[in-house]
């Protein structure tokens, strides 16, 4: 149950409060979820900050809510989340591992604007669970080419990929294909910079996960 802050009626609520999520170190990234929720008769703005009480060295965590999924180097966003009466807004946190065991404590407070007294935190726990293996051995031989791609990709030595996914460099979902031998995968109309690309099987489990860098033709 939340407490009331001196006169003023605490009118947030965070579903779960506290979130507990499970990492695959070799995973792009994992997600704890919450829902962040204006229980008053207001159209009101909130803000948020987040606090890394502990986490391992090389993880990255990031936070998104309704408006966007910030950078790991945002700890209070620029744009405020907006919510009429009962509306709600996704507050959720990422880690992105990097392939390293280990685990994370993040904390994020939201308050109003205008009445920090009107606040809540929710609390994340990450820990890392048994390495993934490979689905199978010939995982190490897939391959993407061009790399560094202009207009497309393709899979090398693919008999194990159903699907692949294209995420941002903020873990931002931009592109999803089902993958079919000798497809070109098309990025052309994506800006210049590095995506992450994971190679899922039909089971959706993830066989290899690829950098690629993006970018245009020199003259």
């Amino acid at each position: 149950m939340l407490t009331v802050a001196g006169f003023a009626q605490v009118t947030l609520t965070l579903t779960p409060e506290t979130v507990n999520a499970s990492v695959i170190p070799d995973s792009f990234e994992t997600r704890a979820k919450a829902t962040l929720r204006n229980t008053s008769t207001q159209t009101k703005r909130f803000l948020w900050t987040r606090t890394i009480k502990s986490m391992t060295t090389g993880w990255k965590s990031l936070v998104c809510d309704k408006n966007l999924c910030w950078a790991s180097t945002v700890n209070t966003p620029l744009d405020t989340i907006v919510l009429a009466p009962n509306a709600t807004s996704n507050l959720d946190v990422y880690i992105q591992p990097d392939r390293k065991i280990g685990a994370a404590v993040i904390e994020v407070k939201v308050f109003e604007v205008g009445n920090t007294a009107n606040t809540i935190t929710g609390k994340y726990n990450f820990t890392s669970t048994t390495r993934a293996k490979d689905v199978n051995n010939g995982s190490n031989l897939i391959k993407i080419y061009p790399n560094p791609a202009i207009d497309y990709f393709q899979i090398v030595e693919n008999d194990i990929v159903d699907k692949v996914v294209i995420y941002n460099i903020i873990g931002r979902q931009v592109r999803t294909y089902k993958a079919e031998d000798g497809t070109r995968y098309s990025v052309a109309d994506l800006p210049d910079g590095f995506y992450i690309i994971r190679l899922l099987n039909t089971t959706g489990q993830t066989v290899k996960t690829i950098r690629l860098s993006k970018s245009r033709p020199r003259a």
